[in-house]
C-alpha cells in the first residue's frame, strides 16, 4: 500500500469519527475495513490460487499453490499491520484533536469550526497533526497530499482552502 493509499485510509476512518460515538468507534473501524476489503495484490493471488486449484492434478501446480498459499498469508499479514496503523494514527490524532483544533481555530480567521465541512476539516486535521507532531513527514509533502486528498473528497474549491490554511500552520 502506498503512502498516499494509507494517508487517505487515515482520512476516512478519522472522518468517520464525526459521526460516531467514540466508544463506537472500534465497531466502526472493523466495519470499514471490512468494507475496504483486501489489497489488489492480495485479489490477486487468490484469483491465482482459485485458477491453479482448477489444475491441481497438473505437474508443478502444487509448487505453484503453495508459493500463492505463502504470498497469501504474507499479503494478509501485511493488511492486519496496515490497519493496525491507521488505527494508531487515528488514534493519536484523536488524543491531541483539542489542541490541534485549538491551532486550527487560530488560522482560520471567520471560520468556526463546528460549521466547516467536515470533509476539509477531516483533511485539515489529519495535515495540521503531520505537520505539527509527525517529524518523519515533510510539511510540503503533508500540504501536497492535503491538497489532493481535498481535490478527491472535498467540493470544488476545497483544495484552495486547505492549501491557505496549511500554508498559515506551516508559515
Amino acid at each position: 500500500m502506498t503512502a498516499h493509499s494509507k494517508r487517505v485510509q487515515v482520512f476516512k476512518v478519522l472522518f468517520e469519527t464525526e459521526f460516531h460515538e467514540i466508544p463506537d468507534m472500534e465497531r466502526q473501524c472493523e466495519l470499514f475495513f471490512d468494507t475496504v476489503g483486501v489489497s489488489d495484490e492480495l485479489e490477486e493471488v487468490r484469483r491465482e490460487i482459485y485458477r491453479l486449484e482448477k489444475q491441481r492434478g497438473t505437474k508443478g501446480v502444487r509448487a505453484l499453490l503453495d508459493d500463492c498459499y505463502d504470498r497469501e498469508k504474507e499479503l494478509i499479514e501485511k493488511d492486519k499491520e496496515s490497519q493496525d496503523e491507521t488505527l494508531q494514527r487515528v488514534s493519536s490524532i484523536m488524543e491531541l484533536l483539542p489542541e490541534i483544533d485549538r491551532v486550527l481555530s487560530e488560522k482560520t480567521d471567520g471560520w468556526d469550526l463546528d460549521r466547516m465541512g467536515k470533509v476539509e476539516l477531516t483533511i485539515l486535521r489529519l495535515a495540521t497533526y503531520e505537520i505539527l507532531y509527525d517529524d518523519s513527514i515533510d510539511t510540503a509533502v503533508s500540504i501536497n497530499e492535503a491538497v489532493e486528498i481535498a481535490k478527491e473528497y472535498g467540493a470544488e474549491e476545497s483544495y484552495s482552502f486547505v492549501n491557505g490554511v496549511l500554508a498559515k500552520i506551516a508559515g
